[in-house]
């Protein structure tokens, strides 16, 4: 009985420590350029904080004075220094929210259709990516 019990003790202490030594995960997602089949992903933070001078990602809108016609845009260049960038004319409500909501800490992937128009926009925003760093 003794030999459970401690063995029970000892069990409940190492799932303390373990869980006081993880303080959170933490994404690394540097910028990933696939000029084939036409998207790129990434981490702002990692791309800022990337060994490199080439990694960039993101995107931006450009709207009209009127606000009756906007452009969204989305650029990535990875370690090697191939980019690839997208745009779109007037885009869906749902494409200018994911593109307003890039912040220092969002993923970033997007896909260009055959036109090189931005077909997909996904932004995730999350405590597990990479920050910017200086």
């Amino acid at each position: 009985m003794k030999k459970y019990l401690l063995l029970a003790i000892l069990s409940v202490c190492g799932l303390c420590i373990s869980n006081d030594s993880y303080a959170g995960r933490r994404l690394v997602q540097e910028v990933v350029v696939n000029t084939t089949a036409k998207y790129a992903n990434g981490s702002v933070g990692s791309a800022r904080a990337s060994a490199d001078n080439n990694q960039y990602i993101g995107c931006y809108i450009s709207v009209t004075s009127g606000g009756s016609s906007s452009v969204i845009s989305c650029n990535a260049t990875n370690s090697a220094n191939v980019s690839i960038s997208c745009n779109k004319s007037n885009p869906s409500a749902a494409m200018l929210q994911a593109v307003a909501s890039v912040s220092e800490s969002s993923y970033i992937y997007f896909t260009l259709d055959a036109s090189g128009y931005c077909s997909v926009v996904q932004v995730t925003n999350s405590s597990a990516n990479r920050p910017m760093t200086p």
